[in-house]
Parts: structure tokens; C-alpha cells; sequence
């Protein structure tokens, strides 16, 4: 069978957002709401609407992410997927771009949108501008969407390994992953300010992520699945 062939891609990608479209809308209306409610004038602290916009929007793609070979477990869910009339290519390529692909560049949106209302705030007709989300820490924009690409490959990874517990194994197991970089880099001032450093990461991330949980997901659907 042909890996990719157009039209049949686009009758799976149609078949997985028929799927996946409640869980998607529910996200994305929750950011938004959370959105305007981080924008009124409301009791609650306005860092705790800020921050949990942040939190939900970006751990949400974050959640979305580990999704992406969800129909890899599960004895119904991998029969499903072996019996498309479709190539593992297909399958995948569909998959990523709904969880991952889809998600990612929601959320990048929604902190641009937040980041555009700070700066132009009309009730105080003033540009208030300031870096993104804990700027001292997070670097700027730059290094957010590095860390958000990186972040959701990584969840990627996680939902290709583990079958049970995917949030917190994935959570723990990368979250040391990343304190153990962060105090390599910290080490050394020359990683640390190299420009190339930090998207060489990234783009390890991403190539290793979508190599590594596409032989995961052949492997599991399509060569030996065991119930």
C-alpha cells in the first residue's frame, strides 16, 4: 500500500477529527473563556487569572500531545486503527496533526493574543510592555516557543511509551529530564548564551519524537500487537 496517497489521507484525517473534535473544542473554548475572564474586572487575584490561562492553555497541548498514539493501547482502539483501509503513514501524519501540530499553534496564538491585549491596554492608554510569562526565567518569546515545541515532542515521546499513568510518567520523567539540562546549561556559560544551542535542542526534539513514536506506532499496530 502507497504510504501516502491524498485523498485517502485526507478520509482518515476526516475519520480522526470525527474523533477528536469534542475533546479539541473543549479545549480551545476553555482557554478563550479563561482568556476573557483573565481581562475582567473580577474578586479573584489577577495573577491567578493570568496564571491559570497560562497553565491551561499551554499544559492542555501539553495533554493533547500525549494523545497523538493513544489508539496504540487498547485492544478495540489498535484493532480499530489495523483495520483502516489506510497506510501507518497516513495513520500517524493524521494523528499529529490533530494533537500536536493543531494544539501547538492554538496555543502559540492565544499567548500572542494575551501578549498583544497587555500591550495595548485601552483603559490605561499606555503600551505596557513587558516580556512573556516570568520573562527573567523563560528568556522572552523566543525561548517560550522552543521550549513549547520541545515540550510537546517530548509528550509525544511519552505517549508512545507509556500505556498507563502517561501525564505523570511523562510529567516525571521529563520534568527530571529538564531540571537535569537546566543545571548542565546553568554550568556552563557557553551553552547557555550559544544562540544555536537551544533550537539544535529543539530541532533534536521534534526529529527524535516523530522518528522514534513512528517505529513505536508501526511496530505496535502494525507488526505484533498483543491485547
Amino acid at each position: 500500500m502507497k504510504n501516502i496517497d491524498f485523498k485517502r489521507f485526507v478520509l482518515v484525517l476526516r475519520r480522526e477529527l470525527q474523533a477528536a473534535w469534542k475533546m479539541l473544542a473543549a479545549y480551545a473554548v476553555l482557554s478563550i473563556l479563561l482568556l476573557i475572564v483573565s481581562e475582567m474586572n473580577i474578586l479573584l487575584d489577577i495573577t491567578l487569572r493570568e496564571n491559570t490561562f497560562y497553565v491551561v492553555t499551554v499544559g492542555g497541548a501539553f495533554v493533547l500531545a500525549l494523545r497523538v498514539l493513544a489508539n496504540i493501547w487498547g485492544r478495540r482502539r489498535c484493532i480499530s486503527a489495523l483495520t483502516l483501509p489506510a497506510s501507518a503513514a497516513e495513520i500517524f501524519v493524521a494523528r499529529y496533526l490533530l494533537w500536536l501540530v493543531l494544539p501547538l499553534l492554538f496555543a502559540v496564538n492565544m499567548l500572542i493574543i494575551r501578549e498583544l491585549i497587555e500591550l495595548y491596554d485601552f483603559n490605561q492608554h499606555i503600551a505596557d510592555a513587558y516580556s512573556f510569562m516570568w520573562a527573567d526565567f523563560w528568556q522572552g518569546w523566543g525561548f517560550t516557543i522552543l521550549l513549547m515545541v520541545a515540550g510537546m515532542h517530548a509528550a509525544l515521546l511519552g505517549g508512545a511509551f507509556f500505556s498507563r499513568l502517561v501525564l505523570v510518567k511523562t510529567a516525571a520523567t521529563f520534568g527530571v529530564a529538564f531540571l537535569v539540562l537546566m543545571l548542565i546549561v546553568t554550568s556552563f556559560d557557553t551553552l547557555h548564551t550559544t544562540s544555536i544551542f537551544w533550537p539544535l535542542l529543539t530541532v533534536t526534539m521534534v526529529v527524535a519524537g516523530i522518528a522514534v513514536s513512528f517505529r513505536r506506532f508501526t511496530h505496535r499496530t502494525v507488526m505484533n500487537f498483543k491485547s
